[in-house]
């Protein structure tokens, strides 16, 4: 398995124990203009 090392981080803190968050549940609406996101890192343990 190819685990990344550092930690990651998607929009809407969207998780999943295994592989990338879906697409689905990391979107979110954007009209335009200024957009302050806010993302946890999260460390896989080994």
């Amino acid at each position: 398995m190819r685990i990344p090392k550092e930690g990651t981080a998607a929009s809407n803190n969207a998780f999943r124990r295994f592989g990338p968050p879906r697409y689905r549940d990391a979107k979110f609406a954007y009209d335009g203009g200024l957009l302050e996101l806010e993302a946890e890192m999260r460390y896989v343990s080994r």
